[in-house]
């Protein structure tokens, strides 16, 4: 997404690599060629979409979080949504609060989702049906999380950044401790790779201690260093990291100026 459209988040499809959903300044993106060329679809034209992914078993099943766009018009009739059919039309999930920011599915047992945010304070909500149903695992009061993720392998390993720090969750969220190995200082988001469980990549955005990004090949119990050749040097701040669903070594990384394919080994 090269035209003007801040790249946000990255669904890449669980058979297909070359086929990624992306967002924008508003609607939702497909490409089929590996980010080359993108395409909008035309159905989700007034949210601003913050998150989706794609059932890993079932492709055709999509989630997405979304805040409608002012001004835009006719708006849907929810931001919480969900498609059986590759996206062409939607329905609503019920159940879950205004302003989450965060989506993610069980690859192992994709019927189990999770969802983190909510406001003033934020809560991790799970879904075992789909999301049909949603319930609160935790609430975190004033600590402030992100960069959620499941792992691939069993539904109730967790991780997120919780008040700047790596942490992992045994329990489906419910209790956490911190990731050890990395650098202290820089706010790192945690990605497993879906066809490797106990690869892991730790990524920082950007701001102030500059683009990092790490990995681990044995479940976060050691980290090293990843090359970032492939992206560009002007390579604008990093939005978001994805791990091939078939590759462990394939990453797409989004950013404010593009989503860019590369290796990383």
């Amino acid at each position: 997404m090269r035209d003007g459209h801040a790249a946000q988040l990255l669904a890449v499809h669980p058979q297909f690599p070359r086929v990624a959903l992306g967002a924008g300044a508003g609607g939702l993106w497909k490409t089929r060629d590996a980010a080359t060329t993108w395409r909008k679809l035309a159905t989700l034209d007034c949210l601003r979409i913050r998150d989706v992914v794609i059932d890993p078993q079932e492709p055709a099943n999509l989630y997405a979080l979304g805040d409608f766009v002012i001004g835009c018009a006719p708006l849907p009739v929810c931001d919480h949504l969900k498609s059986t059919d590759h996206g062409a039309t939607w329905s609503c999930m019920q159940g879950l609060p205004q302003n989450l920011g965060t989506l993610r599915i069980a690859p192992s047992q994709p019927s189990t989702l999770y969802a983190l945010g909510g406001y003033p304070f934020q809560q991790i909500f799970k879904t075992v049906d789909g999301g049909i149903s949603w319930d609160v695992v935790k609430d975190l009061g004033q600590t402030f999380a992100s960069g959620l993720s499941v792992s691939s392998e069993d539904p109730d390993v967790l991780y997120a950044r919780l008040s700047s720090v790596p942490s992992r969750s045994m329990d489906g969220g419910v209790t956490w401790s911190p990731l050890a190995g990395l650098p202290a200082g820089p706010d790192f988001n945690v990605v497993p790779a879906p066809s490797a469980p106990s690869v892991l990549y730790a990524f920082s955005d950007g701001t102030g201690f500059g683009r990092l990004i790490y990995r681990s090949t044995d479940a976060g119990a050691s980290w090293a260093p990843l090359s970032q050749d492939g992206l560009p040097t002007s390579f604008s701040l990093l939005m978001g990291l994805n791990v091939s669903p078939s590759d462990p070594d394939l990453l797409f990384a989004a950013s404010q100026g593009g989503i860019y394919r590369f290796r990383g080994e």
